[in-house]
């Protein structure tokens, strides 16, 4: 049985920032998932504190984080 949900919280050195609160989760298919830290607005719509800017820079920082892990699996990443 492979554990999914959250696996744990993740702290990320990006340059001279700090980015906290990335939640590391596993899919029921076994893939890993990045969520960056959100909050929800009074009609319910999230707003991220930090996301990357595109597609390019998710699949940069999930590769990194993923290597410094020692993952070699793709993730997929899910905003908030």
């Amino acid at each position: 049985m492979v554990r999914t949900g959250c696996l744990g919280f993740l702290s990320v050195e990006y340059g001279d920032l700090v980015l906290d609160s990335i939640t590391l989760r596993r899919t029921e298919s076994g893939r890993f998932a990045l969520s960056f830290p959100a909050k929800a607005g009074k009609d319910g719509r999230k707003f991220s504190y930090v996301r990357p800017r595109d597609d390019e820079a998710r699949r940069a920082i999930e590769t990194e984080i993923l290597r410094q892990l020692g993952q070699q699996q793709a993730v997929e990443v899910v905003d908030g």
